[in-house]
């Protein structure tokens, strides 16, 4: 807002409507970003908000360590959602944002629901896809058979060949897109 000449706008306070609920903060995916918001708003606002959390899935995944678990070199960490969302006074619903009707404050579920909102955080995170036609995509381990002991690393042998499936031995090689 700019001040015509001669005129200030210091100690301006727009006139802001009155609330008579707690507002409603829907956070649209449970990632990262997602669970970062939760948590700063929480601390932000404490209970003077409603806050939701939308979520694909019952547990979020840290992805980065999906890579070293079938080298032996570390575990994916998995956390229980409802969880983390009792301990933050969050309600946890389970689904996937399809659309959202921003005029009418409501965002549409890809099961159906619409969920009513004051105001919404999209945080839904990237989508992992093939990158490469025809290479083998890793995609955190949730589609490659289980390695056997025979398979975890050894000292002397080749840690990058170490976990790689039997069948796909002969050629390894890394692209990050």
């Amino acid at each position: 807002m700019t001040a015509a000449p001669g005129r200030s706008y210091a100690g301006y306070v727009p006139k802001v409507r009155a609330v008579h609920h707690r507002p409603k903060i829907l956070i649209a995916g449970a990632g990262v970003a997602g669970l970062e918001t939760l948590l700063a708003l929480r601390s932000l606002l404490g209970g003077t908000v409603e806050i939701e959390l939308l979520a694909a899935e019952p547990e979020f995944v840290y992805h980065p360590l999906a890579v070293a678990a079938p080298f032996g070199l570390g575990e994916v960490r998995r956390i229980d959602l409802a969880a983390v969302a009792a301990d933050h006074d969050a309600h946890l619903r389970l689904g996937a944002l399809a659309a959202v009707d921003a005029a009418a404050s409501v965002a549409q579920t890809e099961g159906g629901q619409a969920l009513a909102y004051d105001f919404l955080v999209v945080a839904i995170g990237a989508r992992r896809w093939p990158a490469i036609e025809g290479a083998l995509t890793f995609t955190g381990g949730e589609d490659l058979e289980p390695f056997g002991e025979a398979d975890r690393p050894r000292a002397g042998r080749d840690r990058a060949t170490a976990g790689v499936c039997r069948r796909h031995r002969r050629r390894v090689a890394a692209a990050a897109v």
